[in-house]
């Protein structure tokens, strides 16, 4: 008499409802995360030598207007500002598809977007993984071009699988901060960049120098052997 193996297939519901849930846990990150923020950026403030005018909780007045806020600067409620921040630094940049790979990749785009710009901190992302394939080993280089997209998200996909999620993201991490202190070292201004936006810059030097900074994190975190030269 033949037997035949039992397979168990996780009923379509109780998918349904894993997903559910870590929607619901990844909501009260990004709470916290928006909650931190508006705290440290506090309420109204006109400075003169702001050449942006009146910011309630970090937003300009422009960024308020253009997101359909038409009174008083001094009076944005706390909830329109997070759902400015939410839409400009978190959806549009696609931040919470990272955030389901990652939440602590995810909060560090958050903050480097905030203070650099959504693309900015993309690019960073990019280039890291760029810097970490071992050479095209594990996937193909990405194009710095600030978003983020199927490539991209493949691409983090298969550094966190082959890494490890736990070692692969404090790998990560270290990059992205390193490749974040040397632009801030690097910004034309005195003064700390805020709500900036651009655009990648040189191809080959900043993959160049996204690898220096990659050899850095991987040689303290990582105990994969690298192929590049030093």
């Amino acid at each position: 008499m033949r037997t035949r193996e039992l397979s168990y297939n996780q009923p379509k519901r109780l998918v349904r409802l894993d997903s559910e849930i870590r929607e619901a846990l990844l909501d009260d990150e990004l709470d916290s995360l928006l909650d931190a923020l508006i705290d440290r950026e506090g309420g109204y403030v006109n400075h003169p030598a702001d050449k942006g005018g009146p910011t309630c909780f970090g937003i300009t007045e422009g960024v308020a207007r253009a997101h359909g806020y038409r009174g008083a600067m001094r009076q944005l409620p706390r909830a329109e500002a997070v759902a400015i921040y939410k839409r400009l630094y978190w959806l549009r940049p696609r931040f919470d598809q990272i955030a389901l790979r990652s939440p602590r990749v995810a909060a560090e785009l958050f903050d480097t977007g905030v203070n650099m710009g959504p693309a900015v901190a993309a690019t960073f992302l990019q280039r890291a993984l760029t810097a970490l394939n071992r050479n095209t080993t594990d996937y193909a280089d990405l194009t710095p071009d600030g978003r983020i997209g199927a490539q991209t998200l493949a691409a983090l996909d298969a550094f966190l699988r082959i890494r490890g999620k736990a070692s692969g993201e404090q790998v990560l991490l270290r990059a992205l901060e390193a490749l974040q202190a040397n632009a801030t070292c690097a910004w034309p201004s005195a003064a700390q960049p805020t709500k900036r936006s651009s655009t990648a810059g040189s191809r080959t030097g900043s993959v160049s120098a996204a690898r220096a900074f990659a050899r850095v994190a991987s040689a303290t975190f990582c105990d994969f052997p690298s192929r590049r030269s030093p």
